[in-house]
């Protein structure tokens, strides 16, 4: 988290590059999204001995959650990049209110990926 944190902290999101005027501090939501994006499918022996690929799995795993966490294929670094990465952060909706992006997916594309992740905010104490 700490990676991804410095990440955007130092700029790197805007143009690929470290940008000090791009420096942004990420809430929670935005670190949390970018580690799951950041997730690989991996295999593993279940209690039961028999072996679980969690490519056949859309979601976490009890076991290994997100899968194997693989940055390079998360955090753009401009053309040495094979995707191109846009995220939002700190969008503040309010109830009934409805926002729209339209994205440009080719039909070459190999993988389209969206997640919508927040942060609650604090319960109040003694709160059932």
């Amino acid at each position: 988290a700490g990676v991804v944190r410095q990440y955007y902290l130092e700029g790197w999101h805007a143009q690929g590059t470290a940008d000090a005027s791009a420096s942004l501090t990420p809430s929670a939501a935005l670190v949390k999204c970018t580690m799951i994006h950041g997730g690989r499918p991996m295999r593993f022996q279940a209690p039961s001995g028999e072996w679980v690929d969690t490519r056949t799995r859309h979601g976490p795993t009890i076991s290994y959650g997100y899968g194997l966490l693989d940055l390079s294929s998360v955090l753009w670094f401009g053309a040495s990049s094979s995707f191109v990465m846009k995220s939002y952060d700190d969008v503040t909706i309010s109830e009934g209110q409805l926002l729209t992006y339209c994205f440009d997916v080719t039909s070459n594309a190999s993988d389209f990926r969206v997640s919508i992740v927040w942060t609650d905010p604090p319960g109040s104490p003694g709160a059932a």
